[in-house]
């Protein structure tokens, strides 16, 4: 279970954009799909996500939520409704080089030397010294492939519940 705070905001109300943004990224959509699931216009989803709306409407966070395969629930306790927190997306605070966020259903890590990043593929088979790069490195990468990424985050939560024995 996550930590409260991790949606709400300064003020202690509940943090809408990041909620929804992580709702839609557990279900694997993009704005626009989701957009079209719900009825809602994609600018508008885009701006409650970033938190640019202000006060949108119920029945639109409702549309968009369902839309999403999630459950809205109001003034009720997570520990007595049993009604678990969305997913946060880890790398919400990541940025790519024009300032953008990267879409939420991907999964997105840091790249920090070449074998981060899957374009790489020359460092490993050349064993390169930096100097010699052919491409300079990106501050992030990620993986397209739904099928890659379900088994990537599969294993993570498998290797997660994992306890040593002995």
């Amino acid at each position: 279970m996550n930590d409260a705070s991790d949606h709400t905001d300064e003020a202690g109300g509940a943090d809408l954009g990041r909620a929804l943004r992580a709702v839609r990224r557990r279900a694997d959509l993009s704005q626009r799909q989701l957009a079209e699931k719900s009825g809602v216009p994609q600018p508008t989803l885009a701006r409650i996500e970033s938190g640019r709306a202000v006060d949108p409407k119920f029945r639109t966070v409702e549309r968009l939520v369902q839309a999403a395969g999630g459950k809205l629930a109001v003034g009720v306790p997570p520990s007595i409704s049993a009604v678990t927190e969305p997913t946060p997306v880890p790398h919400d605070d990541m940025r790519d080089e024009a300032g953008r966020r990267y879409p939420a259903r991907l999964d997105v890590w840091p790249v920090h030397e070449p074998r981060d990043w899957p374009g790489a593929r020359w460092a490993e088979w050349y064993r390169l010294p930096p100097e010699r790069y052919p491409l300079p490195l990106p501050p992030a990468a990620y993986e397209l492939n739904r099928r890659y990424r379900d088994n990537r985050r599969w294993a993570a939560e498998v290797g997660g519940r994992r306890t040593c024995v002995g």
